[in-house]
């Protein structure tokens, strides 16, 4: 009796040690960041994609961050099917509005689950190369999702916060502008390219 009552002081205190490194009304300013890079070895398909998203946010309790930010995400595959290549550039520009929950784990590391809304547009340049003929056109369209990741957070201070995203459930509505054409996505990302970290800065603090 005497160990499960020592356990739960420590738990308790570990939680209430956790809670402080957060302090309701506070605000933040910070980015994450993505980069994804692939080679077939049969030379069949290259990848490459980068993102960054700034973001800015407030703490409105001492469980959840309220978050607003603007994104830009890069994307190349070019593709070669004998004796024909197909290279498609993408660029995309979005926004976004999020709620993150935070569950603590330690004094300054917490779980995270992050919540979010968001929409872009996007910018296709497609090249389809067949012997010495060249094809170049251009699609634009629309991408809206809905979608909860996991992550982790840590406090280095009372300044700033690290923290890490990993994958996600996400529900994808895309519309293409030039064919007219909409399709409907739910699945969960695990790969390399739904990894992002960044820093936030903290700040409002000074009166708490």
């Amino acid at each position: 009796m005497k160990k499960i009552i020592l356990v739960s002081s420590i738990f308790l205190a570990c939680a209430t040690q956790a809670f402080a490194q957060i302090t309701e009304s506070s605000y933040v300013l910070g980015a994450s960041s993505s980069f994804f890079m692939a080679t077939n070895p049969n030379g069949k398909a290259d990848q490459l994609s980068f993102s960054i998203q700034p973001v800015a946010g407030k703490f409105i309790s001492e469980k959840w961050l309220m978050n607003v930010g603007v994104g830009y995400s890069f994307r190349r595959l070019m593709s070669s099917f004998n004796p024909a290549q197909l290279h498609t550039t993408s660029n995309t520009f979005s926004g976004m509005f999020g709620m993150t929950r935070f569950y603590p784990i330690s004094e300054k590391m917490y779980w995270t689950l992050d919540y979010s809304i968001g929409g872009g547009y996007i910018l296709n340049d497609n090249q389809y190369i067949l012997d010495s003929n060249v094809v170049d056109s251009r699609s634009t369209g629309f991408v809206g999702t809905l979608s909860a990741s996991p992550g982790l957070s840590y406090f280095v201070n009372k300044k700033w916060m690290l923290f890490s995203s990993f994958g996600a459930l996400r529900y994808t509505y895309d519309v293409s502008f030039n064919v007219f054409s909409a399709r409907h996505t739910l699945g969960y990302n695990f790969q390399a390219n739904s990894f992002g970290i960044g820093a936030k800065y903290i700040f409002g603090t000074e009166n708490k």
